[in-house]
């Protein structure tokens, strides 16, 4: 992941505001199908389902912003971490934080998580 970053032109902070769209757009659209799926299989609600998008967009952006939030094994290592820096941030409360751990576990162990 953080080589990834790197690619898009994460350095002290920044990123090349042209590289943006494209990787959020390919990743949004496959959470997307991802929570469509273990919503018409029953494994996640559809309000879930919504909490997790939005928390995820967010958390994209927020690890964007605060790069030393992530491990050398990626960001599922650091989720929690970075969940509660965002709550303590005032950016989300602890209920979405919560409910997006759930929906998080649901899809990763029903092989659902890409």
């Amino acid at each position: 992941m953080i080589n990834y970053l790197r690619y898009l032109g994460i350095t002290a902070g920044t990123i090349d505001e042209n590289l943006v769209p494209s990787f959020n757009e390919q990743s949004e659209q496959e959470n997307i199908t991802m929570v469509e799926e273990a919503t018409q299989l029953g494994l996640i609600t559809q309000e879930g389902g919504e909490i997790f998008l939005s928390l995820h967009a967010l958390i994209e952006g927020y690890v964007i912003d605060q790069p030393d939030l992530l491990s050398p094994g990626g960001m599922d290592n650091n989720l929690i971490e970075i969940l509660n820096a965002m709550v303590a941030d005032g950016l989300i409360n602890q209920e979405q934080a919560d409910i997006f751990l759930s929906v998080h576990a649901k899809l990763d162990d029903a092989g659902l998580m890409r």
